[in-house]
């Protein structure tokens, strides 16, 4: 959860507070993946100076640019159904 918070702060400048563990999603080949629902206690989400980021904003879950990540395709409709400590394992890569 520490990384996850120092993160979103480097990334996007948002201080954020941990709600809870969504899920743990391990890939077929066992590449293990969490996904946190966070809320932002703090700051406003802004382009980090680091060039790692090219734009931040928010979009609505039936929009999101693309490419979507592996543990997006697997693990969002969990976030949108409120899940909380779902374990999914032996995932297909799909990208």
């Amino acid at each position: 959860e520490d990384a996850v918070v120092r993160e979103l702060k480097e990334e996007t400048g948002v201080e954020v507070a941990v709600d809870h563990l969504i899920g743990l999603y391990r890939l077929e080949d066992g590449v293990p993946m969490l996904l946190f629902r966070c809320r932002i206690v703090a700051g406003t989400a802004a382009v980090p100076d680091t060039g790692e980021i090219a734009e931040v904003g928010w979009c609505k879950a039936d929009d999101l640019p693309a490419p979507v990540t592996n543990l997006l395709h697997h693990a969002l409709p969990d976030a949108l159904a409120g899940g909380r400590g779902v374990v999914r394992t032996g995932l297909r890569r799909l990208n």
